[in-house]
């Protein structure tokens, strides 16, 4: 079952549903400085220790456009085998595949809600905040997200 997702690309920081969301995208905002997006290498983890467990990290390949997991924070309720697979592999992902794809056309951050696909027995509902970065300032070369399950 592929559900709808909520998107919305000109959020801010009052739409966010945790803690650790504000604190990536206050941290993704400062890093990003004047430029459309940060370098990966911009990124420090140590700066937000407390967000790590919930960050989702994509590499995002070209030609033809595709997400590959990267790293899955130990608080995600994503199964560690979908490391190094890439979202189009589990057909119930199209509406994600679908929203970092315009994510990535727009090269803007964006914040969405929607319900897990990772288990066809467990649909919980969630919030993500996707930040893009470019090694080059044009093209997205990975994908950070940031999410916080609602309580239903």
């Amino acid at each position: 079952m592929d559900t709808v997702s909520v998107e919305n690309y000109n959020f801010t920081e009052n739409d966010l549903t945790s803690v650790e969301q504000i604190i990536f995208y206050n941290y993704w905002l400062i890093i990003k400085g004047e430029r459309v997006m940060p370098k990966r290498t911009d990124f420090d983890p140590m700066q937000i220790p407390k967000v790590l467990p919930y960050i989702l990290m994509e590499d995002v390949l070209h030609d033809p456009l595709k997400f590959k997991i990267r790293l899955i924070g130990s608080k995600l309720k994503i199964p560690i085998t979908s490391k190094e697979k890439t979202l189009d592999q589990f057909p119930n992902m199209k509406s994600v595949v679908g929203l970092l794809t315009r994510m990535a056309d727009q090269k803007k951050p964006c914040f969405y809600k929607s319900k897990s696909h990772w288990s066809q027995n467990s649909y919980e509902e969630y919030t993500s905040l996707i930040l893009p970065f470019s090694d080059e300032n044009e093209k997205i070369n990975i994908i950070m997200g940031c999410q916080s399950m609602l309580m239903l």
